[in-house]
C-alpha cells in the first residue's frame, strides 16, 4: 500500500495479534511497523515482499516467535500508563 495521510495515522491492531500469536510477519513500511522492525520483516517494493515472505517462513523458529510475544507484551496499557506517568512526573520536576 501507499503511505498516505490515512495510513501515517493508523495503528493496526493486526499487527499486534499476529505478533502476539508467535505468528512472522511480512509488511510495508508504515510510522507503527518501525516500532516492531527488530521482529518483522518489512518489504521496500513489491519483489522484497516476495523475498522477505520467503525468508520469514524459512527462518522462523521457536525463539523467534518467543521473542515477537515478548515484544507485543510492551504494548500493555498499564505499561504504557506507567511511562506516560513516568514523563508526566519528570517534567513537572523540572518546572
Amino acid at each position: 500500500h501507499k503511505l498516505d495521510e490515512f495510513i501515517k495515522y493508523t495503528y493496526s491492531l493486526k499487527l499486534l495479534e499476529y505478533l502476539a500469536c508467535g505468528k512472522p510477519v511480512v509488511t510495508t513500511s508504515t510510522p507503527e511497523t518501525k516500532e516492531f522492525s527488530d521482529v518483522i520483516y518489512i518489504a521496500k517494493d513489491y519483489a522484497d515482499f516476495s523475498k522477505k515472505i520467503d525468508s520469514a517462513l524459512k527462518n522462523d523458529t521457536i525463539e523467534l516467535q518467543k521473542q515477537r510475544i515478548e515484544q507485543v507484551k510492551k504494548q500493555d496499557w498499564d505499561l504504557k500508563i506507567n511511562q506516560m506517568m513516568k514523563y508526566i512526573d519528570l517534567k513537572i520536576s523540572k518546572l
